[in-house]
């Protein structure tokens, strides 16, 4: 996986362009899925996509919100 290290170093800049590959996972998931002898690759690629887009989605999220909230305090 080509983010991995940044995602492991917990960098949030990793983590926001990496949805972007969680959502060309679903697609390859997707397609995989249209196939009938496929079907259960296919499943499981896109549980795995949504669970790696949800996951960016909520530390990009609440570690943004921490970051901001950090810096406006030591503004102060």
């Amino acid at each position: 996986m080509f983010p991995l290290m940044g995602l492991l170093k917990g960098k949030l800049y990793t983590h926001a362009w990496s949805m972007y590959m969680a959502i060309f996972y679903f697609i390859v998931g997707v397609w995989y899925a249209g196939s009938s002898e496929d079907l259960l690759i296919g499943l499981f690629v896109i549980f795995c996509s949504l669970e790696f887009f949800l996951g960016t989605v909520l530390y990009t999220r609440f570690m943004g919100k921490r970051l901001s909230a950090e810096t406006s305090s030591s503004e102060e």
